[in-house]
């Protein structure tokens, strides 16, 4: 189901962007920074306190940076695409099993996602092309999530815990003037997935009973940028 909402949406920005060009609609770029947020675990403890049991991995939030390519349509809608990725070590993993018998692992990760989404401006666009105040936005996304190595049930090295998958974003945005070509843009994304964290070494933990649960994990990011172009 992930690919092929993945696949639409490809489907969707390509079409648009062939019929864009051909009409010569002005493009703008937007680098932006920001603080993702995930809300909530990955695992959760399935049956804590019993033998042979548990795991809970959670996350923390990290500074993530990323672009924003935008194409106009009309006065009041657009498309965009973008990249981005949290930096260097500013967001962790937990690996909670310690009612195993285990440790308490705190260990690197990265959040990088590739997407796009349709952007609707209520209240038009500005002369230098922004849009005016405020702009609404949904879409799409592939997501991956990147982990050092941790240990299974049996104390040996687990095959991986990346995961990757389809995720969905709604947003909104505020665009404030600063230049006759540039514009300070505030937005927040709210970021759902299409399915539970799935992952190789979460296989062959849960391998051995009882099994532990996974989730969907939505993510909040509010972001930063500076909007150039028409």
């Amino acid at each position: 189901m992930q690919l092929k909402w993945t696949g639409l949406l490809a489907g969707v920005l390509v079409v648009a962007t062939a019929g864009s060009a051909a009409a010569q609609r002005s493009v703008a770029f937007t680098p932006y920074f920001g603080y993702l947020s995930p809300m909530g675990s990955l695992v959760e403890q399935n049956s804590p306190g019993t033998s042979g049991c548990c795991l809970e991995v959670s996350s923390s939030g990290g500074l993530m940076v990323g672009a924003i390519g935008e194409m106009s349509l009309a006065k009041s809608l657009s498309i965009s695409a973008f990249a981005a990725s949290t930096i260097g070590l500013s967001q962790k993993a937990t690996f909670d099993y310690s009612s195993l018998g285990g440790s308490v692992l705190e260990l690197g990760m990265a959040t990088t996602q590739f997407g796009g989404t349709l952007r609707v401006l209520p209240l038009g666009r500005s002369p230098s092309g922004a849009p005016k105040t405020l702009f609404l936005e949904a879409g799409a996304a592939y997501e991956f999530l990147a982990f050092s190595d941790v240990n299974d049930k049996s104390g040996t090295t687990a095959k991986s815990w990346n995961s990757q998958g389809g995720i969905g974003i709604v947003g909104a945005g505020l665009v404030f003037p600063v230049g006759r070509r540039a514009s300070l843009t505030i937005f927040g994304r709210y970021h759902v997935p299409f399915a539970e964290y799935s992952s190789d070494g979460l296989t062959e933990w849960n391998s051995v009973p009882p099994p532990d649960t996974p989730k969907k994990v939505p993510s909040f990011l509010i972001g930063v940028g500076l909007r150039t172009g028409r």
